[in-house]
């Protein structure tokens, strides 16, 4: 299940903005799990569920650089499947170039219709949608695509506007920004609803059963958050603090808002707001998002909320498994980062500043290849006792019944594998899932394509890393 959302700036499927204890964040995806058993054996790995402290496997504490497709000011992105075909998508600021990628690290350019400033960008009903905060000579400021590729111009708006951020749930899409609202059932054709007050609202997303949004100005009476059960008519939340919010997600049965004071909020109901500083760095905080997996052993969804900022500083990035309190990462770069989004089990932000780096991704990335090989390079100071590599000739991580085995267990120091002449011989049944635990590959072919993934076992926990699309010469 994956729920995400983009401060003004990332979005998924049901964009949860933030548009998903001490306990260890997992992501086993569709690894073999005993659906009544407390112990999983993992490709051979045994595996219990655990509370251990958080480590640098933590996604959303360490991050690495990937190369975007050229320096434009990526301001969103979003995750989502068009045309049968997973991917991100990244809009930017007064150019024309878009970009999109089948998993976060290999990017390529695409065309918008015109140069307008891109703000936002949603993933919904098959499609990504747009918006742009000026007019530049057009009252066309939303476009859309069904693959990815092609972009076109949606239809005239109701009015023209310096358009924020665009959200999507329960079959409709929702767009607000200075003194206004708008929604829309495909994307295209839109209308105009109403706004409570006259403020600059920045962003908004979807609970599933309640729209709320936030705004970086407020009136005198602290007006700086609204909600909505149908997303065209608005109520004023008049809790909200005045802190200069940017964006607002859906997690863990709360809203989270991070803004530019350095501060965070929180509301259940997106009527009454609390905020909060805990562990908060005090940076231009300009998106949030949430990830939702479950852990080994069929347990509880472990939620996890990440946010990005603008702030030239090496602590530009924060996570939090409750929205409340949060720990400071470790960012790549001290670009400014404004879009963030969740897909494939990793979350993935862009930026508007950076020289062929304008794009970032944590999870953990300790899966590497070079020259015919596989690489497991563990971080520093993380004790493992095994691990394990799938493949997978579809490149589809949701489906647990596409995925083979292609090597288990490295307790030592062997932890390269040559794709060119490494077999692994007859794997032994998990006991689990024998659809994915018989599966034997031998070596890859010149010229064949296949997507692997490192699982690592640390402290009773699975770690899985983001997906490595692998093309043999």
């Amino acid at each position: 299940m994956i729920i995400t959302r983009a401060a003004r700036l990332a979005h998924s499927q049901y964009r949860v903005r933030a548009k998903r204890s001490p306990r260890t964040w997992r992501s086993v995806g569709s690894a073999v799990v005993a659906a009544a058993a407390s112990v999983v054996m993992l490709l051979g790995l045994a595996v219990t569920p655990a509370s251990a402290a958080p480590n640098t496997f933590e996604i959303g504490a360490t991050w690495a650089t990937k190369t975007s497709a050229s320096d434009n000011s990526w301001s969103s992105l979003a995750y989502g499947e068009v045309g049968g075909t997973k991917m991100f998508a990244a809009v930017a600021l007064g150019t024309t170039r878009i970009q999109t990628s089948p998993d976060g690290v290999t990017w390529t350019l695409r065309t918008a219709p015109a140069g307008l400033n891109w703000t936002s960008i949603v993933y919904g009903g098959g499609k990504f949608v747009a918006v742009a905060s000026t007019v530049g000579g057009t009252s066309q400021q939303t476009m859309y695509s069904t693959d990815g590729v092609s972009w076109t111009f949606g239809s005239s708006l109701p009015a023209t506007g310096a358009w924020r951020d665009v959200s999507y749930g329960a079959s409709k899409f929702v767009a607000v920004g200075s003194n206004a609202v708008m929604f829309s059932s495909d994307g295209i054709s839109w209308t105009l609803g109403t706004s409570p007050v006259d403020v600059g609202w920045m962003s908004v997303t979807y609970s599933g059963s309640r729209w709320a949004a936030v705004a970086g100005t407020g009136t005198a009476g602290l007006v700086r958050a609204m909600y909505s059960d149908n997303g065209e008519t608005w109520t004023a939340a008049t809790t909200m603090p005045s802190a200069g919010w940017q964006s607002v997600a859906y997690g863990a049965s709360k809203f989270v808002a991070v803004s530019t004071a350095g501060k965070t909020a929180s509301s259940a109901d997106g009527v009454t707001w609390t905020q909060s500083t805990n562990g908060v760095p005090g940076n231009d905080w300009r998106a949030v998002a949430v990830g939702v997996t479950t852990p080994p052993a069929g347990g509880t969804p472990v939620t996890r909320f990440v946010a990005v900022s603008s702030t030239a500083a090496s602590n530009n990035a924060m996570y939090s498994e409750n929205g409340v309190d949060w720990t400071a990462g470790t960012s790549a770069s001290t670009n400014a980062w404004y879009g963030l989004t969740y897909g494939e089990g990793r979350f993935v932000a862009v930026a508007t500043t950076g020289t062929g780096t304008r794009v970032m991704m944590s999870n953990s990335t300790f899966l590497t290849y070079s020259s015919d090989t596989l690489t497991i390079v563990p971080p520093s100071g993380v004790t493992t006792t095994g691990y394990a590599i799938h493949y997978n000739t579809q490149a589809r991580i949701d489906s647990s019944s596409a995925w083979g085995v292609w090597a288990t267990k490295w307790p030592g120091a062997t932890t390269s594998l040559n794709l060119a002449t490494y077999q692994t011989g007859t794997a032994a049944p998990c006991g689990v899932s024998p659809t994915v635990c018989s599966r034997v590959l031998g070596q890859q072919a010149s010229g064949q394509t296949r997507v692997y993934r490192a699982i690592a076992n640390v402290a009773g926990s699975g770690y899985m890393s983001p997906n490595l699309t692998v093309t043999r010469p």
